[in-house]
């Protein structure tokens, strides 16, 4: 049994930043609870990203933070936030799982208290160097799960493998889903990312959405993205085909718990470099991603992913995140057939 109260011995982490950088710590987090039973694991992140942490151990807890609040702004909100953290928790430990200068600055002044504190090797030096012309990219670098793992292993609190699917191997109750779900396979699509170096051009998706219907005409396929302008975009691509064929989640506002949901019923994801390829393997839904300025050795590919790439330009990778101006300014890396892409499915479905 899982101990919980005021004076359960608790371990922080601590991972702010990306979406899909927080949801690689949740195979790690888990699976150190499942195997420490009697100790309380809390997350500190973002509140945005917090709901992603769906179907936990009874011994994790998500403890979210408003960056953005007068009071955890600039280096005095710091110190309050550790202060706060050390009278609701009394951690005997820090797992700094970010290594930014605002987990530099917690990491810190919990050692100033003595709390043990274990810190990320995110291998830039590394990252760097496979992202020069001519990079050998066929040793991939550690994954970015296997060094969250490490800072637990220094810490003394191992991580179960492998781990257990969110919703588990079946997927989510079809009855609890927020939509129904017809027969036949079920395809999602999520066609955006943070930067321009990760997103497969529009027109392209919607190519390779024709080509999965007319090969497989009893499919459906539903679209993921969030925002204003993604959600307008997808409406778009939905509407130019039947009605019912193709379906946008993106205005439905279902929240990433539901939409997780979802994701774990389908019979393959399509997604890009992104959060979505990370929250879909977190669910054990078979996945598909297309990179362009990126590439999966860097570490943030999950095992059970299957890359499209072009291996054929010298100039890949030329990011680690896919925020760079591309020197030919038409990202070369992103023209890829989209039959390509839909051969990659069908090896799946």
């Amino acid at each position: 049994m899982a101990v919980k109260g005021s004076n359960t011995p608790t371990v922080l982490a601590l991972r702010f930043s990306a979406i899909g950088d927080v949801a690689m710590t949740i195979p790690v987090v888990y699976g150190a609870a499942r195997l420490n039973p009697t100790i309380r694991f809390v997350v500190v992140t973002r509140r945005n990203v917090a709901p992603i942490f769906v179907n936990r151990p009874a011994n994790v807890e998500v403890h979210d933070v408003d960056l953005g609040c007068d009071r955890y702004r600039g280096l005095r909100g710091m110190v309050r936030l550790v202060g706060d953290l050390r009278r609701q928790y009394d951690p005997i430990a820090v797992a700094d799982l970010h290594d930014v200068l605002r987990t530099k600055v917690l990491s810190l002044l919990a050692r100033l208290h003595g709390i043990p504190v274990a810190v990320i090797n995110k291998g830039r030096a590394d990252k760097k160097r496979l992202c020069r012309q001519g990079a050998d990219q066929t040793a991939p670098l550690k994954s970015t799960t296997s060094r969250y793992r490490e800072v637990f292993n220094r810490l003394g609190y191992h991580s179960a493998i492998p781990f257990e699917p969110l919703f588990g191997r079946e997927g989510a109750d079809v009855a609890a889903l927020p939509v129904k779900l017809p027969a036949g396979p079920l395809i999602g699509v999520a066609p955006f990312a943070a930067h321009p170096g990760k997103i497969y051009p529009v027109e392209r998706m919607t190519r390779v959405i024709e080509l999965l219907l007319e090969r497989h005409p009893d499919a459906t396929v539903y679209l993921f993205g969030g925002g204003a302008d993604e959600s307008r975009r997808l409406a778009e691509m939905a509407a130019r085909f039947e009605p019912g064929r193709v379906v946008s989640l993106a205005e439905m506002h279902l929240g990433f718990a539901r939409e997780m949901a979802i994701i774990s019923r389908l019979n393959v994801m399509i997604v890009m470099d992104s959060a979505n390829m990370h929250l879909a393997s977190l669910t054990g839904t078979p996945t598909v991603s297309i990179w362009g300025q990126t590439h999966p050795a860097a570490g943030f590919c999950p095992d059970d992913t299957l890359p499209v790439q072009r291996t054929d330009l010298p100039c890949r990778p030329c990011s680690v995140y896919g925020n760079r101006r591309c020197p030919y300014g038409n990202f070369p890396c992103l023209d890829i057939d989209p039959a390509a892409v839909v051969d990659a499915v069908d090896t799946i479905i």
